[in-house]
């Protein structure tokens, strides 16, 4: 009888132990990983990328890629700014400034269909030289310099004082978000 006992009572503990077992492994890989805060990530570090700014053609209605080096952020929106900063930088190379001296950014963000918002100061307007080819220049070299430079941009909204306007100089329509021209790059 005694063996008995102790047979029952080894099975009872051996239950018992493999019970609790179980019991830690689903907690330890079901329910304590769920419950653990996320890992933070650190924002990606700016790194130095080769972009391609276009400015106006010396001689001809055509822009031309000037190659640069900037140290970008990996958030659209803050990479677009930067590199809009480059461009109203002027040309180091060949290329000559199609944006009108005094103009400024107000803002530049990228929203999560791909359209780049970029807000001008009044300048952009009222310094114009106008004509339709000066202003088609205008208009594709930020629209060609962004959507071309940032994957994430896929047309360009031109905005005045934040306001969506009808045109920049009196000739192209920009009441709508611009794709970019390929035909005007030499």
């Amino acid at each position: 009888m005694e063996k008995a006992g102790q047979k029952t009572v080894s099975g009872i503990v051996l239950a018992l132990v493999l019970l609790l077992a179980g019991a830690m492994a689903l907690y330890f890989f079901v329910v304590a990983p769920s419950v653990q805060p996320p890992l933070k990530t650190e924002p990606a570090a700016p790194e130095m990328t080769l972009v391609r700014l276009y400015f106006g053609h010396p001689s001809d209605a055509f822009l031309v890629a000037e190659p640069r080096a900037l140290l970008l952020p990996a958030d659209p929106s803050a990479k677009a700014l930067k590199i809009m900063e480059a461009l109203l930088e002027g040309p180091r190379q060949e290329g000559i400034s199609v944006i009108p001296n005094g103009a400024r950014l107000n803002s530049v963000f990228v929203d999560d269909k791909g359209i780049c918002h970029v807000d001008f100061s009044r300048e952009i307007r009222q310094n114009h030289p106008g004509g339709s080819a000066g202003e088609a220049m205008t208009i594709w070299s930020v629209v060609d310099t962004l959507v071309l430079n940032v994957d994430e941009i896929r047309s360009v909204n031109l905005l005045i004082e934040g306001q969506q306007e009808e045109t920049l100089a009196g000739h192209l329509d920009i009441r709508r978000p611009l794709g970019p021209d390929l035909r005007l790059i030499k």
